[in-house]
């Protein structure tokens, strides 16, 4: 997150999960970082400085989707939070050689 402004900028998070990733093909979602996941219910803020970058680095977790080509969305659970971001991207099979 690159805060573009003069001014510091202020995200609260109402939980302790500060972002989230989904896959989708097709419209339909397959899958969701945060599936399974519990967060605790602790209200966090996180201050982005003028012109200041903030890097959110989500736990490394298993990719549970099948070799394809899908639509990446990634988002911040913070508010106010920027538009997400979403970008085509391919699954590769791990056992391809």
């Amino acid at each position: 997150v690159r805060n573009q402004g003069d001014t510091a900028v202020t995200l609260v998070y109402p939980t302790a999960q500060e972002g989230d990733v989904v896959l989708r093909r097709g419209g339909e979602e397959v899958y969701r970082w945060s599936a399974d996941r519990s967060f605790a219910q602790a209200e966090h803020c996180q201050v982005i400085g003028a012109a200041q970058v903030y890097r959110l680095e989500l736990a490394r977790s298993p990719l549970d989707a099948e070799p394809g080509d899908y639509q990446l969305v990634d988002r911040l659970a913070a508010a106010p939070a920027p538009d997400p971001v979403r970008l085509d991207v391919t699954v590769e099979d791990p056992d391809r050689g």
